[in-house]
């Protein structure tokens, strides 16, 4: 209870570190992923993909129900005085994540929080030990420090259960994850999922906790702005990279084809998505 990190979540999020690092060992263990050297590329995207699988998981409850509450929205036509558009009262003023302030904080959406935590903790550990030239400074070292930070703070502030419909954004996660475990390709439904939401979902939920008085009140979010506008800047950084490299996978892909023909198209058809 109370505002402060107590002795139980710091046990839960070693219990969730230790849990990621064990499961890792035994498949390890069990040749289940790709051994020695040569495999550490992919093994290094494990735990990143259980990890992304579980949060898309967690997510679902928040996220059925904030569908749900902006389809009935749009159905019911909010636009006329206040309602689901304007500020004002009523459980429909804010549609985005239809929580009632009664059942804002859940175990559920702090277990999930948890877990993270605990994933980002031991993709480190596991990385430093089993796969460390494939730890990138940005997408391993600061992001998951940062994340760390964000989520304890958020677990501190009792805003888990706010928070807790953003692991939709794991989904493109898991296609990429399963794309470099398996070695194959899923471009356009990696491209696609993370502008849809890690662009876009997250731009709307942005303005969204700005125009909603009640919601911004119920949450504290706004302490969170910085998190959101920082998480934002990087996608659209990521996402700028990912155009850039599949424009110029395509033009290999044509010229493979051109010197080749009927051989290297086909070839590569099957890894594409």
């Amino acid at each position: 209870g109370g505002m402060g990190l107590g002795l139980a979540e710091a046990a839960a999020v070693a219990c969730a570190t230790a849990g990621y690092v064990a499961g890792y060992a035994a498949l390890r263990a069990g040749g289940v992923l790709p051994p020695g050297a040569a495999g550490a590329k992919r093994r290094a995207w494990a735990i990143t993909f259980v990890n992304a699988v579980v949060c898309v998981l967690c997510s679902l409850p928040v996220t059925s129900r904030m569908l749900r509450g902006a389809w009935e929205a749009w159905r019911g036509g909010g636009r006329s005085g206040g309602g689901a558009w304007g500020g004002g009262g009523g459980g429909g003023a804010f549609w985005w994540v239809t929580v009632q302030q009664d059942e804002v904080e859940n175990g559920f959406a702090r277990a999930a929080s948890t877990a993270f935590v605990g994933a980002m903790i031991a993709d480190l550990l596991v990385g430093v030990l089993d796969y460390r030239k494939h730890l990138d400074p940005l997408t391993a070292y600061f992001h998951h420090t940062v994340y760390v930070y964000i989520h304890l703070q958020i677990l501190r502030r009792r805003c888990a259960a706010g928070f807790q419909c953003f692991f939709i954004e794991e989904l493109p996660t898991v296609v990429l994850a399963y794309g470099r475990l398996t070695g194959q390709r899923y471009d356009l439904l990696y491209g696609s999922s993370f502008f849809l939401l890690r662009i876009l979902f997250q731009t709307w939920a942005m303005v969204s906790i700005v125009i909603f008085p009640n919601f911004r009140d119920a949450l504290e979010c706004e302490d969170f702005m910085w998190a959101l506008l920082l998480s934002l800047s990087l996608h659209i950084h990521w996402f700028r990279g990912w155009v850039v490299s599949y424009v110029k996978y395509r033009k290999k892909l044509k010229a493979a084809a051109g010197a080749q023909p009927g051989t290297a198209g086909g070839a590569f058809k099957a890894k594409e998505s």
